[in-house]
C-alpha cells in the first residue's frame, strides 16, 4: 500500500482499492466465494488478460488489508477458495456508487454509455431498463 499523504479517511478508502484488478476482484466476489482459476476467468471476463503472478499478488494484498479471506481446505490437491470478509462486503455500496457516477458521467459528458463489463454496472444497467 502506497504511504498516505493525509489521515483522510477517502484517501485511505481509495488507497484499499488502488491496483488494476481489486475492484474487478471484489466485484466477483460479491457473488459469493470462488476458486483462483474462477476468479482469473472472471476478471480476465470483465477487464482482459491478468497474469497469475498479478492476480495472485492483489489477492494477497486483499487479504493482508482484511478485506477478504483465503480458505484452504486440505486434499491430495488443496482446494483454495477467496471470499469477501464483512469489511469487504461493506465495499459493496461503495462501489456501486462509484458504477452509478462513473455511468452518469459517461453518459453526461458524451451523450452514450459503453455497455458496463463490470457485474455490479450489469446489474445497474438491468435495473434501470425494468
Amino acid at each position: 500500500m502506497r504511504p498516505l499523504l493525509s489521515s483522510c479517511p477517502a484517501e485511505r478508502t481509495l488507497n484499499l482499492l488502488q491496483g488494476r484488478w481489486k475492484i474487478f476482484i471484489l466485484h466477483h466476489l460479491f457473488a459469493g466465494e470462488a476458486r483462483h482459476s474462477e476468479l482469473r476467468r472472471s476478471v480476465e471476463s470483465s477487464a482482459g488478460p491478468v497474469s497469475q503472478k498479478m492476480l495472485t499478488q492483489e489477492l494477497r494484498t486483499l487479504e493482508r488489508d482484511g478485506l477478504l479471506f483465503r480458505s484452504v481446505t486440505p486434499g491430495k490437491v488443496p482446494n483454495v477458495r477467496y471470499g469477501l470478509t464483512n469489511i469487504g462486503l461493506e465495499l459493496r455500496p461503495i462501489l456501486e456508487s462509484m458504477v452509478r457516477w462513473g455511468y452518469d458521467y459517461e453518459l453526461n459528458r458524451t451523450c452514450s454509455v459503453t455497455q458496463p463489463t463490470c457485474l455490479l454496472g450489469d446489474e445497474m444497467l438491468k435495473a434501470s431498463r425494468e
